[in-house]
């Protein structure tokens, strides 16, 4: 009793006047159903089903969530008990509760196939309600945290559709802390030699950058209360080991040349305040222009604001300095669960749904794409991104992946601008199409009013949207052409064994006596036949 204590708690903190009965008997039937039930070596049928209500409470979720968080732990075990919880916990939390089932049906490292639907389901559930998807994030951290007892195997194949996919996904919803959770115990259960030297290695030099770390936070603070600033928060945190161990591959360098392994962070009361430490911060040290971001005023596609710098500090060591107000470090931290409203009638809503605008073009991208190899590119490029911020020539603002060409550019206005790009001028000037944008471009589309996509361009484009239409271009350009010479063919062999062909081919009732013959569903069909 002391886990649903410490949840409804926790409910409380962020809910004021919240009835949390709905978790009292959602506990009392997990409990019922869980007896002699062990989930996996690892944790109990209800001890994991306490710490998946547990990490939806701190994702700040309604009580129905949480409840669903618990009770899907029964359904995996029970199928048949789901009309039992429709009836007795009403069709909100049953919808939660289905929707889980459902996926927990399914694992990634399956085949191609099974993981392009395993896929489709959790977009279709994440399009009814986000919420399916985040208690799904949940589960797959409280999974992750209990291992130990498992196979090698389970433990593997856990961790790569973690590190694939979860952690990719909960950082698109700006839900750091579960980002890093997962990286670094993937990274601990698939690399286990190197996860162990790294951490030592990390360990030991954040044991030799103390002093270091106190130097530069004490040199900020004092320089910040000598300009007169009130309220504010300075502190360094390690880089996860994830992190730190992709960057060293990435660049091929040692954990000594890994500038941010430690990142400092200057939380401050209003938006102003942040460009006022940012010129404190310039003035005591000398900045690298090159390394200056400005996520206030272009935000990530998840939510996140902040300033990065990165200056030569003590000892001219390069060093990250992040600046953002409470206000962006809340949102830094819990991503989509600080946009939450709560209705009155129960449930959340997300505020600027805008934010998250990637999740409607992956359930479009989802009925579009057929071919299941092309539908995983789809759905992974779309989730591993580094992103550039480009401009039309209105001063509109377009976020595209990192190596996004202006076909791109293009496609992300609209189809038909990139079916008919001819050319493009980049801050002015002509370029190739091929041309790779840098945030801050401004991006010109030249068009033709009988221009076409080319084939060439699936060589260098670099979204899914831009891949996938010019495929689909094509694709049914090669469909009217097969459907064009089968007509024909048809027709000729209709006219050489003297039969009238005008009913079967322009359609009537002859053509539906051939169509039902043949048991097909359009004419079209009976011409690529």
């Amino acid at each position: 009793m002391s886990a649903l204590k410490d949840i409804i708690e926790k409910v409380r903190s962020y809910q004021q006047g919240v009835d949390t009965l709905l978790l009292d008997r959602a506990y009392e039937y997990l409990e019922h159903a869980c007896q002699g039930i062990t989930r996996h070596p690892g944790a109990s049928c209800i001890s994991h089903a306490m710490t998946v209500a547990d990490l939806a409470a701190t994702l700040r979720l309604d009580c129905a969530s949480l409840a669903a968080a618990m009770l899907h732990e029964v359904r995996r075990d029970a199928p048949d008990l789901g009309p039992d919880i429709a009836a007795r916990f009403g069709p909100e939390v049953a919808s939660l509760v289905d929707g889980l089932a459902r996926l927990a049906r399914y694992r990634f490292t399956s085949g191609r196939e099974e993981q392009a639907e395993y896929f489709k389901k959790m977009l279709v559930a994440m399009s009814k309600d986000i919420r399916v998807l985040l208690i799904m994030l949940c589960d797959r951290l409280a999974e992750m945290r209990a291992m130990e007892g498992v196979s090698e195997q389970v433990r593997r194949e856990v961790s790569e559709e973690s590190l694939q996919i979860y952690s990719p996904l909960a950082e698109r919803l700006g839900i750091s802390w579960i980002r890093t959770e997962l990286e670094d115990l993937a990274f601990r259960y698939l690399w286990p030699e190197e996860y162990a030297a790294l951490k030592a290695r990390a360990d030991a030099r954040l044991a030799e950058r103390a002093d270091f770390i106190q130097e530069v936070v004490s040199t900020i603070r004092s320089t910040l209360e000598n300009a007169g600033l009130k309220g504010f928060e300075v502190f360094g945190r390690q880089k996860n080991l994830y992190g730190i161990y992709r960057k060293m591959r990435q660049q091929g360098i040692g954990i000594d040349h890994v500038y941010d392994f430690v990142a400092f962070r200057v939380i401050v009361r209003e938006v102003v305040d942040c460009w006022v430490v940012l010129g404190l911060i310039h003035s005591r040290w000398t900045p690298i222009p090159a390394r200056f971001k400005d996520f206030i005023n272009v935000p990530k596609s998840n939510g996140y604001r902040s300033l990065h710098t990165t200056v030569f500090g003590p000892r001219q060591e390069p060093m990250e300095v992040q600046i953002r107000t409470f206000e962006m470090h809340k949102v830094a931290e819990s991503g989509i669960a600080a946009h939450w409203t709560y209705k009155e009638g129960g449930g959340i809503q997300v505020r600027d749904q805008e934010r998250f605008n990637w999740l409607k073009q992956l359930i479009e991208w989802a009925q579009e794409v057929r071919n299941p190899h092309q539908f995983l590119q789809t759905v992974q490029g779309s989730l591993f991104v580094d992103e550039v911020f480009c401009f039309t020539p209105k001063g509109e603002l377009r976020v595209l992946p990192k190596g996004a060409t202006p076909v791109d550019f293009a496609y992300e206005i609209h189809t038909d601008v990139g079916h008919r790009c001819t050319g493009a001028r980049v801050n002015g000037r002509l370029v190739p199409l091929s041309t790779e944008l840098k945030s801050g471009d401004l991006v010109e589309v030249l068009t033709g009013k009988f221009s076409r996509p080319r084939r060439d361009w699936l060589t260098f484009v670099a979204t899914a949207r831009a891949r996938n239409k010019i495929r689909q271009f094509f694709q049914a350009e090669e469909r009217a052409h097969a459907v064009e010479i089968g007509k024909q063919l048809l027709e000729k062999e209709l006219r050489r064994h003297g039969i009238p062909h005008r009913n079967v081919i322009e359609g009537g009732e002859e053509q539906q006596r051939v169509l039902a013959a043949l048991k097909l569903g359009s004419s079209e069909e009976l011409f690529r036949e």
